[in-house]
């Protein structure tokens, strides 16, 4: 969605996925494509992009930018129902970077925490990943949006 990386930003996403991530409290957006490792911030949306796990790619800070490395590495993630402690590691075992994302208070009465990725899979646990898509899909959303909004915006 937003990337100092050489793909740099997605309108489609932006136009089509934001507005839900904002309108819902989402805390936390992860994704890859971006051969770079970056924390971004947009507002109340904390945007976290690893990509560079065999490819070295181009970084241009943006003014979103809170961290940005070509190193090739990974990012490592840890939850509790407070926040979100990231960490992200080089290919050598050295962290290059910490940020720990609070969760804040969400206003939305009736819908549950969940997991999904875009194939639509959920589960009860906003903690866990899709099994079948995280290899190839990678993206997940966290949080209390409902799946219907999420799919009408696509």
């Amino acid at each position: 969605m937003f990337s100092g990386g050489e793909h740099g930003d997605t309108p489609e996403l932006q136009r089509t996925v934001l507005p839900l991530l904002e309108k819902y409290g989402v805390d936390v957006y992860l994704c890859g494509h971006d051969h770079t490792l970056q924390h971004l911030k947009r507002q109340n949306v904390n945007y976290f992009v690893s990509g560079s796990g065999s490819f070295n790619g181009l970084f241009k800070e943006q003014p979103e930018s809170l961290f940005g490395s070509i190193e090739n590495g990974f990012t490592a993630h840890r939850l509790t129902r407070h926040h979100m402690d990231v960490s992200v590691i080089n290919l050598d075992g050295r962290t290059l970077y910490r940020a720990r994302v609070k969760r804040r208070e969400k206003r939305h009465e009736g819908l549950r925490p969940f997991a999904s990725c875009f194939c639509g899979t959920t589960t009860k646990q906003s903690h866990s990943l899709c099994r079948e898509c995280w290899p190839t899909c990678g993206l997940l959303v966290f949080r209390s949006i409902p799946r219907t909004s999420l799919r009408q915006s696509l």
